[in-house]
């Protein structure tokens, strides 16, 4: 791999350690296994992407590829099936009305594989910052319950850090799967819109 490709891998990495770090002081109780939040549309920085792109090329092995593939041509229909026929879909229609479907119909996380993340290594900070501090059965009907306000202001700290010296905005996680998985397949558009810019 070049250069130029590892140097941002390595920059998200640094990133994410920052809020594993952070993230570790705080009282939660989830637990491997549990994965009641996976039921719902994850949001991803487009820092994030290469490391994701990169797990997926060169460290997932044959079997665990074939069953992301499986969920994912999965997803991707019922993404296509549930959401507007638009030319461009806004962020509120994916990121909002999609979402709440999404967990409505307990549809899971195309890397959700035997009931545990099959890129945790590299997950996003959506994922690594989705904690519950208590009563973990509420989970259970709340699929999209809030993190804890503590990881919250972990959230937004990190997100001023990174809008100092790049616009910012979310992609779908699947998205970025079916990138390397079905490079031929032709995705619904999104309208992205910059979720925060504090480079000006």
């Amino acid at each position: 791999m070049e250069d130029k490709t590892l140097a941002p891998i390595r920059y998200v990495r640094r990133i994410h350690q920052k809020a594993d770090r952070e993230m570790a002081s705080l009282q939660n109780c989830c637990s491997r296994g549990c994965a009641h939040c996976c039921y719902q549309l994850v949001e991803v920085l487009h820092l994030e992407e290469l490391p994701i792109i990169d797990f997926i090329s060169h460290q997932m092995g044959g079997e665990e590829k074939q069953q992301v593939m499986k969920n994912l041509h999965a997803w991707l229909r019922f993404f296509e099936e549930k959401t507007p026929v638009n030319d461009l879909l806004s962020y509120n229609e994916v990121f909002a009305q999609f979402k709440n479907l999404q967990a409505e119909e307990c549809f899971p996380c195309p890397f959700l594989v035997n009931n545990e993340c099959i890129i945790y290594e590299v997950r996003p900070l959506a994922c690594r910052l989705h904690i519950a501090a208590d009563y973990p059965e509420l989970c259970i009907h709340r699929r999209l319950r809030n993190t804890t306000p503590e990881a919250e202001q972990i959230w937004s700290h990190i997100l001023a850090i990174l809008a100092q010296h790049f616009p910012l905005y979310v992609l779908p996680l699947p998205y970025i799967a079916a990138q390397v998985l079905f490079p031929e397949r032709e995705l619904k558009g999104i309208r992205f819109e910059v979720m925060l810019d504090l480079t000006q």
